[in-house]
């Protein structure tokens, strides 16, 4: 089954998964994005779509992101 990943928290283009002698991680597939330029730093790519996929959450009433 293929890993979800969230569209990217910066630009909201797709995200991709990287991985590399046995690290992952997910980025942006926009090489202009700063989200794209992300070091492989987990060692699978579940740990790294669960790393990509976590977001601030979002204050409902004034839609600004709130510390969890």
């Amino acid at each position: 089954m293929p890993i979800k990943l969230l569209p990217c928290p910066f630009c909201g283009r797709p995200g991709q998964m990287k991985t590399s002698q046995g690290w992952s991680a997910a980025s942006c597939t926009d090489v202009g994005c700063c989200g794209h330029q992300i070091a492989l730093t987990h060692q699978s790519e579940g740990s790294a779509a669960a790393a990509w996929n976590h977001r601030m959450p979002v204050h409902a009433e004034t839609g600004t992101k709130t510390a969890a």
